[in-house]
């Protein structure tokens, strides 16, 4: 009984997992120029914050230090 209940376990893990990989394929969308736009206007945000938050780790690790 015990080793019926691990396979249907398996069973609907492995499903689980190929139906999240299913959703992940290819998609045909097209992004207008306006959404392009902002999409670049946030990347370029997320970087100057992420540089921003390295350059703070630096300078917190070079006064711990020195």
């Amino acid at each position: 009984m015990a080793r019926s209940n691990r396979k249907s376990h398996s069973k609907s893990g492995s499903t689980r997992r190929t139906s999240s990989f299913s959703q992940g394929g290819p998609q045909d969308v097209k992004l207008t120029k306006e959404q392009l736009a902002e999409d670049a206007k946030d990347q370029k945000k997320f970087y100057m914050i992420l540089g921003f938050l390295t350059l703070v780790v630096l300078f917190i690790i070079y006064m711990l230090y020195f």
